[in-house]
Formats: structure tokens, C-alpha cells, sequence
């Protein structure tokens, strides 16, 4: 995923929340509404702050919901006491010991939390909390997976934008179908999600690089030779197959790096880049789920507070997740090495592809080397790219939405109108469409939204402010502690990951 804006500190909060506990979904007409049996409520706002009501009810005519409690600010400061008039449209999420969300919308109605709804993922999680499934919104064309969207963006402060492309998707009759599904214990919300079609010349590509500026490449160049800790990594690495490279993490210290070096031919005075393909490994997912742990019931204080955080006191943390998520690119320039650029994995889901420019090249043989962190990123591909000219993307919003198989004119006025935010729970799935212009393009997805962690009853039995503050100032000593307890489970996480999706039963 590429083209994110975000505070620096926000690299603290990467990842993504699994399951834990199962879901099953009742529903209610919205003129039942004030039957439920809960005087108690928190009503989460789509600009990110929080109601707690006392007494509540609801006014179907005017659509509001009136109730007595305290209104809290984005970081959860106490704005005031007294009785309160709340658009239902401003909603995103009503929690009590149910879950509501967007109550005029019948398919985003209450949710019970329960065990044993479903067997499978229940054992899934409860043998690896830490490995669950988790993800920001994920994007299928016919139903092969494709992207997932702004995986950094766990608040509303960090609401951000997030651009990936969609590697070898064609239009069928001038159109393109993408299916955007949420498959864990989250709440999405997705402010718009747009196809940017980029024009291209005959066989060439386009790529984009960590700022969101795009270029048509002429040639990709595979690497004449590769050096690395396994035998067989120039074949996982030197074809767009989706067969990928990985270390394991070291067993003493999980910031250990480790080091490839490639040599590829290319030609004096032309401009090139670095393509890269990666994806993060669950290391990344891991470290987060341990330091929500050692948040414990403290997790909301600290999240709310994402977008107030000075960075400055964070800056060891900072470098230290870089790191992990991140792929350092140096070249060989006369006697020395020159560092040329960086570029992040982001999401242990999808496979992101991402441009790093180079420049012109004076030598005909071209050695470069990249740093990344052992066991912290699973390396799909790798090519040096002979870079054309930028190009321009065209953007294209959705003109049909359907959830159930139905039309849903109230989800693609919310996609269109940048006031308005899609909420979605676990299981929901929305098909985006898009008419396409005539023409040869190379289509990315450019998604906009945040969402919000379902904190698991798993993590409060690890509740540890010292060692989340270890984490916060030390983080070197906390993840050489860590090593040991992650090298435990590194082999089985991916099996878990995988096998414990939330999917929707059927009512």
C-alpha cells in the first residue's frame, strides 16, 4: 500500500485486530429500536468522538437519537454533561452489550457477542490469539484477493488515503466489479474507495511510488544473480508469481537484520527504479497484539490519543518499527554504497507493489543491496525498472453498489459524498462497480477510511503498563524479551492467520 500521509508516530499502530471472541447477528426493525433491554449506551461518532447515555430514545420521525450522559472529544476528554440531541446519520457505532451500528440501516443491526457460533475460528484463536486474522477492509476481483486498504489507519485522527494496484485486472464489457469485504472483528469505515485508471502505452507498466506519484516503465530487468540466507531465492524472487521469499526471525533479538545483494545489467545514463513486491509477515501483527496486551484495559486511553502524541519522545520506537516494516535499497556507486531509498510493507494480506527511483546509472553492472529485518517481510519480487515518464491517473467512483445482491443506493451516496462515511461490520461485503473508459490502463485502487479495534478479553490477561512503557522507551531490551515467545509460534502463525476469517452466518 503506498501513498499514505500520517503522523510519524502512528507507525506504532500498524496493524490489525483478529478475532477472539464469535458473533451472531439479530435483527431488528428500526421501530423496535427502544425495545432494547439496555438503559446504558456508548454511541460512537464518525468524527471520533463519544457519547456515554444514561437514558436514551430514539425519535424515528426526525431521526434522532436523544438521550441524558457526558460527550467526550477525540481523545476522550470530557466536553460536557447534559442532555443531547444526536443525528442518527452521525453515528457510526452504538455499543452496549450488544453492538449497533447506523441503526437505519437494517444489515448493520445489533450483534451479540457469543462463543461457540463458530467451532472452527474459535479454536483457531484460542490456540494463537496473537496470530488471528485481522485486516482493514479487504478488496477481491473475481474473487481473487487484490489489496487491502489503509492498514495503518486504526483511529480517526489517522483517517488516510491508500493506494495499491491491482495487478493483472482486466474490464469486462467496459467494467470493473471489486468487492470490498470486512473478514474480522473490526468496524470499517470506508469514506471512498475509487479505481484510479492509469494510461499506458503497449507492453508497458505502470507503477507508483511511496509518495503516490506514478510512472510507465519500459522494461523490467530480472536479476542476473542473487546472494541471500537461502539457496533458492533468486527463483522466489525474479518472477511476478505470488511465490515468496521469507527468513525466520532471529531467536535473540527481533530486530535482527539481514542482507540481499543483486546484480542485474542494465544501461549507462538511463533512468531507473527498484520494483519491489512485499508483504509483512505476522511479526509486525504480533508486537502490536503484545503491546494492546500490556495495554490492556488501557488500550482506549491510549488510542484515543494517537493524534496528540508527541513524537519526539517516541523516536526510538519510531526507528524500531521502521524497521521491522520497512526495506532500507542501497546501490553500489564507485567505492562505496549509496542509500537510494526506502520502502514499507504494509499488511500481512495482500502483496504490495511499490517504485523506488534510482536515477541514472553509470556502470553497466549494477550491484544492490537491501536491509530488511529477519522474518519481518515475505519478498514476492524484485526488478530494476527503465523508467519512460510519469503518468497521470485517471480517478473513477463507483456507480452501483449492491449488498446482498441488491442495490444499495444509501452505501454508494455515502461513497461519493466525501461528508459521508460506509460503516461496515464483520461479514459485511459490498460489490463496488465501475464503468471504464476505452483505452489501455493500469488500474490501482485508492481507498480513504480508518477503523476501530474490537479489544479482545485475551489481551486484559496480560495487562502490563511497565512493559508497555518498556516498549514505548526501550524498545531494543523489549524486543530481545520478546524473541523467545515469538519464536515459539512463529511457525504456525501463518496456518492460523488464515484459517480464522470471520465470515457472516446466515440467519
Amino acid at each position: 500500500m503506498i501513498g499514505r500521509k500520517f503522523p510519524k508516530i502512528v507507525s506504532l499502530f500498524l496493524l490489525f485486530v483478529g478475532c477472539g471472541l464469535q458473533l451472531k447477528r439479530d435483527m431488528y426493525p428500526p421501530q423496535k429500536i427502544n425495545e432494547m433491554p439496555y438503559d446504558v449506551i456508548k454511541v460512537h461518532m464518525k468524527n471520533g468522538e463519544l457519547y456515554i447515555l444514561d437514558h436514551w430514545r430514539v425519535d424515528e420521525n426526525n431521526k434522532i437519537l436523544k438521550g441524558i450522559g457526558r460527550h467526550y472529544g477525540l481523545h476522550r476528554e470530557l466536553l460536557k454533561k447534559d442532555s443531547f440531541n444526536i443525528p442518527i446519520d452521525s453515528i457510526a457505532l452504538i455499543e452496549s452489550n450488544k453492538i449497533y451500528s447506523d441503526i437505519y440501516h437494517i444489515h448493520l443491526l445489533p450483534l451479540i457477542l457469543m462463543t461457540g457460533a463458530s467451532i472452527a475460528v474459535t479454536l483457531y484463536c484460542l490456540e494463537n490469539p496473537k496470530a488471528c486474522f485481522g485486516s482493514c477492509p479487504t478488496f477481491y476481483v473475481s474473487n481473487q484477493l487484490k489489496a487491502e486498504g489503509f492498514s495503518s489507519s486504526i483511529a480517526p485522527p489517522l483517517e488516510a488515503d491508500d493506494i495499491d494496484l491491482l495487478l493483472n485486472v482486466k474490464p469486462e464489457n467496459g467494467e470493473l466489479s471489486i468487492e470490498m469485504r470486512n473478514e474480522a472483528l473490526e468496524t470499517h469505515v470506508v469514506r471512498y474507495a475509487n479505481i484510479l485508471a492509469v494510461p499506458k502505452e503497449n507492453d508497458k507498466y505502470i507503477f507508483a511510488t511511496s509518495d503516490g506519484e506514478f510512472y510507465q516503465v519500459g522494461k523490467l530487468i530480472s536479476p542476473l544473480s542473487v546472494k541471500c540466507s537461502q539457496k533458492d531465492c533468486f527463483d522466489l524472487i525474479s518472477k511476478l508469481d505470488e511465490r515468496e521469499y521469507f527468513s525466520l526471525a532471529d531467536e535473540k533479538n527481533l530486530l535482527e537484520s539481514e542482507e540481499i545483494e543483486l546484480t542485474f545489467v542494465a544501461e549507462k545514463d538511463k533512468n531507473y527504479g527498484l520494483v519491489v513486491g512485499t508483504r509483512q509477515s505476522l511479526l509486525l501483527t504480533f508486537i502490536f497484539y503484545q503491546m494492546l496486551a500490556y495495554m490492556g484495559s488501557n488500550a482506549g486511553y491510549f488510542l484515543s490519543r494517537i493524534g496528540n502524541i508527541n513524537a519526539e519522545k517516541y523516536k526510538k520506537l519510531e526507528k524500531a518499527i521502521k524497521k521491522i516494516k520497512g526495506l532500507e535499497i542501497y546501490v553500489k556507486k564507485n567505492k562505496g554504497w549509496d542509500r537510494v531509498g526506502y520502502a514499507e510493507g504494509e499488511g500481512p494480506i495482500a502483496i504490495d507493489y511499490s517504485l523506488i527511483n534510482i536515477g541514472k546509472l553509470n556502470e553497466e553492472t549494477v550491484k544492490i543491496k537491501i536491509y530488511m529485518t529477519k522474518g519481518a517481510l515475505r519478498l514476492d519480487y524484485v526488478a530494476l525498472a527503465e523508467i519512460d515518464k510519469p503518468a497521470k491517473p485517471i480517478t473513477i467512483e463507483p456507480y452501483l453498489v449492491l449488498y446482498n445482491n441488491e442495490e444499495n443506493k444509501g452505501a454508494l451516496e455515502a461513497l461519493l459524498d466525501k461528508n459521508k462515511v460506509l460503516t461496515t461490520l464483520p461479514g459485511d461485503a459490498y460489490v463496488l462497480k465501475y464503468k471504464i473508459p476505452e483505452g489501455d490502463f493500469e488500474f490501482f485502487l485508492n481507498a480513504r477510511g480508518y477503523y476501530l479495534e474490537w479489544i479482545r478479553k485475551e489481551w486484559l490477561k496480560e495487562e502490563n503498563l511497565n512493559l508497555f512503557m518498556e516498549f514505548v522507551f526501550f524498545p531494543e531490551i523489549a524486543l530481545r524479551r520478546l524473541a523467545p515467545k515469538f519464536k515459539k509460534i512463529e511457525g504456525q502463525m501463518e496456518h492460523i492467520f488464515w484459517r480464522s476469517k470471520y465470515v457472516k452466518q446466515k440467519q
